[in-house]
């Protein structure tokens, strides 16, 4: 499918899939059902290399279908790299720790020394929830999530693209009715479709490929492979946008 095909309603389909592996624990079911949501997925957006991600999923649905006690496994996982800092796969999962970090020459071995969270940005985040009224806490989201309140969490960025495609969606469904309103409604599309490319210039896309070079030395390949096609697809997304 040629790029300037997709849709917002197809945008906002593929960030909330990306937003729900950093948003929600793995659970049986979403560990079965994310192979086929990826190669969807690819059909969708040919110019985004899915594979890669799409061979990792697989290879987790085969461990939960030879037997389904492997899925606290795929939960520790989880756990590990997003909310046990002590764990060789953490990444802090916001956009201050990450873009600010530096390599840290220890006497064995680098670390990665991360940023401060609520720094500039993430005030700045906040105000771009706020306004236009998305709170990333009415989310499907996993428990421990609930207890944190920042806000400039990878997942909760994603979810708010997806929340942006939304809005765009609704405006450009009612210009294509007949109402008074169209011209009204077509301006407000392109309103949100202008406010998804800010937040991706002046957020999303330093956030993600500052994490992709952490994520090299310290994800899993599962988690390796999620964040790579994130950052493919911005970069899809920037260059299909004519706005």
């Amino acid at each position: 499918m040629d790029k300037n095909q997709i849709q917002s309603f197809e945008r906002a389909a593929l960030y909330e899939i990306f937003a729900s592996f950093y948003l929600q624990i793995p659970t049986i079911d979403t560990v079965q059902g994310i192979p086929s949501m990826l190669q969807e997925a690819s059909k969708v957006l040919s110019s985004v290399d899915f594979e890669p991600l799409i061979e990792e999923a697989q290879g987790r649905n085969k461990l939960v279908d030879d037997d389904d006690k492997h899925i606290k496994f795929l939960q520790q996982q989880y756990y590990d790299h997003f909310f046990i800092p002590s764990t060789k796969n953490y990444i802090p999962p916001y956009e201050s720790a990450v873009v600010d970090a530096v390599i840290k020459e220890g006497r064995k071995n680098t670390k990665w020394k991360y940023g401060s969270l609520w720094s500039n940005s993430t005030y700045h985040v906040s105000m771009c929830y706020d306004s236009v009224r998305f709170n990333p806490w009415d989310l499907n989201i996993e428990e421990g999530l609930k207890q944190s309140k920042v806000p400039d969490h990878i997942g909760f960025q994603l979810a708010f693209m997806a929340y942006l495609c939304h809005k765009e969606t609704i405006c450009n469904e009612l210009a294509l009715e007949d109402n008074p309103k169209v011209e009204k409604e077509k301006e407000a599309a392109e309103k949100w479709n202008k406010l998804q490319k800010q937040f991706l210039e002046e957020h999303l896309q330093k956030f993600v490929l500052s994490y992709c070079e952490i994520a090299k030395e310290k994800c899993n390949p599962f988690y390796l492979q999620v964040i790579n096609t994130v950052r493919d697809y911005i970069k899809w997304d920037l260059a299909a946008r004519v706005i």
